[in-house]
């Protein structure tokens, strides 16, 4: 199926993309259609969240049969189909693969900016998690995982350069 194949490897292709884009060089025929089809991959990684969740939105009555279920059930596979306030919650899922590689990229001198967006972006799903529940089951242990990788962030600054030696 292909959306769960894009939603189990969006980090990877967002991160290839990224590296050909960041690290290609516009040079031959071969090399400008691999920075090209870089930039589409990558134009196409960024709408593919909103156009699954409208998808989903317009067809939420048909979200519990089992002939939808069987087709799309991937791109909400565990949420909590209940209520509308599930649908943000894979935009953050998404997002937060889209945007981390893209600030370790773009920022890659910055240690700052990068714990910055790390713990932003933690912060961000903590709250989503916590104020939504968007999962039928596991709201506890999403959430657990999320406060862990917010306290091994707040470790990282005291292990790295960020904190300069005395």
């Amino acid at each position: 199926m292909p959306i769960g194949f894009v939603k189990s490897n969006y980090i990877v292709i967002v991160i290839i993309a990224l590296l050909n884009i960041f690290y290609g060089v516009w040079g031959n025929s071969a090399s400008r259609f691999n920075l090209t089809l870089a930039w589409i991959t990558l134009t196409f990684l960024a709408i593919f969240p909103i156009g699954i969740q409208c998808f989903l939105l317009k067809r939420k009555n048909e979200l519990k049969k089992k002939s939808f279920k069987n087709k799309f059930g991937v791109a909400y596979q565990d949420l909590s189909e209940k209520e509308e306030k599930f649908f943000a919650y894979p935009l953050v899922f998404y997002y937060r693969r889209f945007i981390l590689p893209t600030v370790l990229m773009i920022f890659k001198d910055s240690l700052t900016t990068q714990f910055m967006a790390m713990i932003l972006l933690g912060l961000v799903s903590m709250i989503l998690i916590g104020v939504q529940k968007p999962f039928k089951h596991s709201n506890v242990a999403e959430m657990g995982h999320e406060v862990v990788i917010i306290l091994i962030m707040y470790h990282m600054f005291c292990f790295t350069e960020f904190v300069p030696d005395p």
